[in-house]
């Protein structure tokens, strides 16, 4: 079932051990304390919740991330003769502050994940 690789032995996973694995490497994950990788993105774990985003703004110990995709709408305009064509428009995202402390956590966690993955 497993192929000795050094110290590692890395099981072939097939029909009937693959759910196995799967709840062993959760284990696995949760013991490390690194579990939050698979169950959250980098937003939601790092997210700030703040009311006043111009104080957010000028606080060093956070980060804002904006994307270029949040500033385009996509949207369907119809019309009887062509087919339809998708328009853009700016709308302003929505801001978000991610705590630079708890972002290189989730960075430096993702990386061991990974390793137990791998």
């Amino acid at each position: 079932m497993a192929e000795d690789n050094g110290n590692w032995k890395v099981p072939i996973l097939t029909r009937l051990n693959y759910e196995k694995w799967f709840r062993l490497m959760e284990a696995k994950l949760e013991g490390k304390g690194v579990i939050h990788v698979v169950q959250q993105t980098l937003e939601q774990y790092a997210k700030v919740a703040t009311l006043d985003f111009d104080d957010a703004a000028k606080n060093k110990d956070l980060e804002e991330i904006t994307g270029t995709l949040g500033l385009l709408s996509i949207s369907v305009t119809p019309s009887s003769s062509t087919p339809s064509t998708p328009s853009t428009s700016t709308n302003k995202p929505s801001r978000v502050f991610l705590n630079i402390e708890r972002k290189a956590k989730f960075q430096k966690d993702t990386g061991i994940v990974k390793f137990y993955l791998l």
